[in-house]
């Protein structure tokens, strides 16, 4: 099925679009990734392999596509046609596989904490990285049989792209199609949303332990900040790849007739604009991630951290609900109070008609009658 002159022309320049901005996005996300602070979160690896995946597909496939889409027809050999068709198969799966992941790293996390503990920052390690290669290994299986010759790989999108046959002629292409849609589509989707439900229960039970605990409360809001952007991203890859698969299936089963040259076009083209939402993703909904997009695009240098000093600071033990002795000298009290009162708002250090010294006396061991109220009370 053939387009019109107009249609490939808008086709060119929808698939150049997602060349120079998908590019341009992979870039900045790619620059932020690699930046000293996120280096060593367990994340990390994950998210600069969803980074991998779609740079391999837009490299790998799309300049084909625009080719084509100006011969307004597929313009290279059938070897290059199954090589198009199995790196848009690998990279798409592997994008979709790589956030499933994230959602089960997530969940291992918070399932093994004890709120009691802090939560601490796990590096990466070569567990991770055996991973990511399982994930392509995974990607790789999934999309041979086309390229081995089991099944067949054919032009789509108006001879603009090459994927798996769609239309079988024999059961053994039926079934390779329907695994296909099921382990690259169903299962990881299916997955993450499961993972993701089971996140949201443990976090509410963590929450609900660690009310009097105010570090906790924000390690914990952290986590549920980092499972709704994974959350956000599943959904958008899910919406944008379901015309795909709906238009899959029904052609699997005979119902290629229904679909015209155009609408055989669209279900293609919007699965391929999965390249663009991952940074809108992030930024929206990771108050850290938009700020460093707004940094590296206005050229801002970091400001260096302005640490407020509290005179003295002390933790409460769990187990008798004592508070520890403070051992510093009076003299460097006095010292960091004084700095103290400059940074901090008055009432935050001293209160209100005190001075900084009568209320830190004694090396900071005396406490005001209200503090020692609310001791008692806890």
């Amino acid at each position: 099925m053939q387009l019109t002159p107009y249609g490939y022309n808008l086709l060119a320049g929808y698939i150049f679009f997602l060349i120079l901005f998908g590019c341009f996005l992979q870039g900045i996300t790619l620059l932020i990734l690699l930046k000293k602070e996120n280096q060593q979160k367990s994340l990390t690896p994950y998210l600069l392999n969803i980074v991998a995946a779609n740079t391999f597909m837009i490299l790998g496939s799309f300049p084909t596509t625009l080719v084509s889409s100006f011969a307004r027809g597929w313009a290279f050999n059938d070897a290059v046609c199954k090589f198009i068709g199995f790196v848009g198969g690998c990279a798409a799966t592997s994008m979709i596989a790589s956030m499933l992941c994230i959602t089960i790293t997530i969940h291992r996390t918070i399932a093994k904490q004890n709120v009691t503990n802090h939560f601490l920052h796990q590096p990466p390690n070569k567990t991770q990285l055996k991973i990511i290669i399982g994930v392509w290994m995974y990607s790789a299986v999934i999309m041979l049989p086309p390229v081995t010759g089991l099944t067949e790989m054919k032009l789509e999108a108006a001879d603009t792209n090459c994927a798996p046959n769609w239309s079988p002629d024999t059961p053994g292409d039926l079934a390779y199609i329907l695994i296909l849609c099921v382990t690259a589509y169903f299962i990881p989707v299916g997955a993450s949303l499961f993972y993701y439900l089971q996140i949201r229960k443990a976090l509410s039970a963590h929450m609900a332990l660690a009310i009097p605990v105010a570090s906790i409360q924000a390690q914990l809001r952290r986590f549920q900040n980092i499972t709704y952007m994974t959350a956000v991203a599943i959904a958008a890859f899910a919406i944008t790849w379901l015309p795909y698969a709906v238009y899959v299936l029904i052609a699997a089963f005979g119902g290629s007739h229904l679909f015209d040259a155009v609408m055989s076009v669209v279900p293609a083209m919007v699965a391929k604009m999965s390249i663009l939402y991952n940074p809108f993703v992030y930024a929206l909904v990771n108050p850290r991630f938009r700020k460093s997009i707004i940094d590296l695009l206005t050229c801002a240098k970091p400001s260096p951290r302005q640490w407020k000093i509290a005179p003295f600071s002390f933790s409460i033990s769990r187990r008798s609900g004592r508070r520890p002795p403070n051992l510093a000298p009076r003299k460097a009290l006095e010292r960091t109070a004084g700095n103290a009162e400059e940074s901090v708002p008055r009432f935050l250090v001293c209160g209100e008609g005190q001075s900084t010294s009568g209320r830190y006396e004694n090396g900071g061991m005396e406490l005001s009658k209200q503090s020692k109220e609310k001791e008692g009370q806890i």
